[in-house]
This record gives structure tokens, sequence and C-alpha cells, in this order.
């Protein structure tokens, strides 16, 4: 999972890739969430998801929804944001702030969610051929 970890160094203040079930499979340097805040973070593709009316909690701020289609949930606060990313048998969480751009965050994050998804065999298995 390093290998996709490192792609979004550089392109969003911080990020990590998660599983269906919650549990972080890696993640940026100092990217640290909650149980409940990684838990939030699945629901929301849920259908009437709760946290697209009451928002997502991370790093102790609520962020607003707003957006949540096509395997794409935007949610922002201030001048910081999130772009979460639905894949076969996990998620992509991006995360920007003032330092970094919600374009180049959720282009980062758009170009993972389709190279896990193009390698997810139909066993859920990500496999990349080097």
């Amino acid at each position: 999972m390093e290998v996709f970890t490192d792609k979004m160094i550089g392109y969003m203040a911080g990020g990590a890739i998660i599983g269906d079930d919650a549990n972080i499979w890696n993640a940026t340097p100092g990217f640290a969430v909650s149980s409940s805040e990684l838990q939030s973070f699945v629901d929301i593709f849920k259908p009437n998801s709760e946290y697209i009316y009451k928002g997502i909690s991370f790093h102790g701020e609520v962020y607003s929804v707003s957006s949540v289609f096509d395997g794409i949930a935007k949610a922002k606060s201030n001048q910081s944001g999130l772009i979460i990313a639905k894949c076969p048998t996990c998620l992509i969480i991006g995360y920007y702030d003032d330092l970094s751009t919600m374009k180049t965050c959720n282009q980062a994050v758009e170009k993972l969610q389709e190279l896990i998804t193009n390698n997810t065999n139909e066993k859920g298995i990500i496999k990349l051929d080097y």
C-alpha cells in the first residue's frame, strides 16, 4: 500500500487508504484519525447516510458534506477539506489545507481511485504489475 500513499505526498496535506472495515491500510506521515472518524468515512457512502446531513468530524472540526456522487465524497471546513473516494475494497482519503489545494488533492485522489479500481480483481485483491 505504500506505493499508493507515496502518490499522495506533495498533492495534499495528508491522506490514507482504509479498508471497508474502517481499518487503516496505510497513511501518509502524521495522518492521525480516530476510529469513529474512520467509520464515518465508510458510512458516508451508505444510502441516506446521516453524515451527509450532519457533516463529518475530522481533527476536532465538523466538515460540511458538499457532495457524494459517483464514488467521490467532498467535505469542507473553512480553508480545509476532505476528498473521499470509494474503491471496490477500500477508500482513499485526501485532506487539504491552506497550504495545498482542493484541485490537486482531488486530482490525486481520483487518479489513485482509478489505479486501485482498475487493478482490483474479482476476488477483491489489488494486484499491480511493476
